[in-house]
């Protein structure tokens, strides 16, 4: 089973546009992954921000509803 590997040229392209260069022309003849590169950073990108939001928002509904569960008088209830 093949699989993907990025080129020595790609790579070096995504660690530039994953450190701090504001501009950056990428070169190269066609199907050459110029596009690919691009959508993979921003793909990337996109995918950790996410994460990080969504498990910032998860703790907080985690938290409000266990304070919420353990606060409340139904806990004097059976269960079943």
């Amino acid at each position: 089973m093949d699989v993907f590997k990025f080129t020595e040229d790609q790579q070096t392209a995504l660690k530039l546009i994953g450190g701090t260069v504001r501009n950056l022309l990428l070169f190269g003849g066609s199907r050459s992954g110029k596009t690919l590169i691009l959508l993979f950073s921003i793909v990337l990108r996109q995918r950790n921000d996410i994460c990080h939001n969504t498990t910032q928002s998860l703790q907080l509904i985690f938290m409000q509803i266990l304070h919420f569960s353990f606060s409340a008088s139904s806990l004097n209830k059976p269960l079943l």
